[in-house]
């Protein structure tokens, strides 16, 4: 039993009969907040409950089982230095590290950065799909007005172009949310590392809100340029419905 740390002293996580469960320097912070107030309010006070519960949260141990009190006083003992931090501690290498959890803030930011990047990368495609959608749509639009009349071909045309362009927009934000996504959720790596955990919490909430708008508009792209196909679709098939007819 004891703490996990690399050779430098940066702790990496908490050995419990055998078991290894990661933990970060941010997390420290919160298991020194419940220490102090388990020797100042008793551990049984409600502000006591409050930290373990939040020390909890962000390490992904169960709030209130004995564990997780075990690992907040033995990190307590160990970043204070007190008489038996030695029994305390385990020097491990990076390689043996646990692997952190993704119920950290920064971790859940990080994870949610992997389905933003599906959206991201469908919308790479976007911007030469409309282009390509509008050319075809003009090289059929002078048929297609014969089959339609001028004026609903053009109608068709105009659509087409409309969408085009709001596909690509749409594909623009994405692609301008999932890099500032990016950057929020390193931010929040950073204020983990300094053992800011508020700032941390509030940089991985504003990446989350990233990744929502990011799926969002790469929705929002794929349903326009869907809508301009079909238009440029339309405009194939009326053009060969003329020639067909003059044929």
């Amino acid at each position: 039993m004891g703490v996990l740390h690399l050779a430098d002293g940066q702790i990496v996580g908490y050995r419990v009969n055998g078991r290894d469960y990661p933990i970060t320097m941010a997390n420290a912070k919160r298991a020194l907040n419940v220490a102090h107030c388990a020797r100042r309010f008793g551990r049984d006070s409600t502000f006591t409950a409050y930290e373990l519960s939040k020390f909890g949260d962000e390490t992904g141990l169960p709030p209130y089982a004995p564990i997780t009190w075990w690992i907040a006083r033995g990190v307590d003992r160990f970043v204070r230095k007190d008489a038996n931090a030695a029994e305390w501690a385990v020097t491990v290498t990076a390689a043996e590290a646990p692997v952190p959890t993704v119920k950290r803030p920064a971790g859940r930011a990080y994870a949610a950065l992997g389905e933003a990047l599906k959206g991201y990368e469908s919308c790479r495609p976007v911007g030469e799909a409309a282009q390509r959608a509008v050319r075809r749509g003009g090289l059929a639009l002078e048929q297609a007005g014969k089959a339609l009349g001028r004026t609903e071909a053009g109608e068709l045309m105009t659509t087409l172009r409309d969408h085009a362009r709001l596909a690509q927009e749409a594909a623009g934000s994405a692609e301008a949310l999932f890099l500032a996504a990016c950057d929020a959720a390193d931010e929040a790596r950073r204020k983990g590392t300094e053992l800011d955990v508020i700032r941390e919490g509030w940089a991985a909430e504003h990446c989350l809100g990233l990744v929502a708008q990011v799926g969002e508009k790469a929705a929002e792209a794929a349903n326009h340029l869907h809508r301009a196909d079909r238009i440029q679709h339309e405009l194939d098939r009326q053009a060969e419905r003329w020639a067909r007819r003059a044929g």
